[in-house]
């Protein structure tokens, strides 16, 4: 799997844990209990610390996504060995 949804993976299970049910329901599925699942990063947070917790994943996927919406075809044009001519076809290496 890429970065980009591991990233989007961990964003979403931090974010569901905020809810009343889902600790309960993490603990019954992962059989880990509070400090196990706190190590992995899901932990109860207040609205400012969530935010500041989150902000920088939630950057880096927008960069990520924004970054392969609008130069991943021009990178993999310019990168595309079928594109190159060999250097027997090229007329400067005869």
């Amino acid at each position: 799997m890429s970065v980009v949804v591991y990233t989007m993976l961990v964003l979403i299970f931090i974010y569901t844990y905020q809810f009343e049910s889902f600790p309960g329901l993490w603990k019954n599925m992962t059989g880990l209990d509070e400090n196990e699942l706190a190590d992995l990063g899901l932990k109860r947070f207040s609205v400012a610390e969530l935010f500041t917790r989150i902000f920088i994943p939630t950057s880096f996927l927008l960069a990520c996504i924004l970054h392969l919406h609008y130069f991943h075809d021009r990178f993999l044009q310019l990168t595309d060995l079928k594109a190159v001519t060999s250097k027997q076809d090229n007329t400067i290496y005869r």
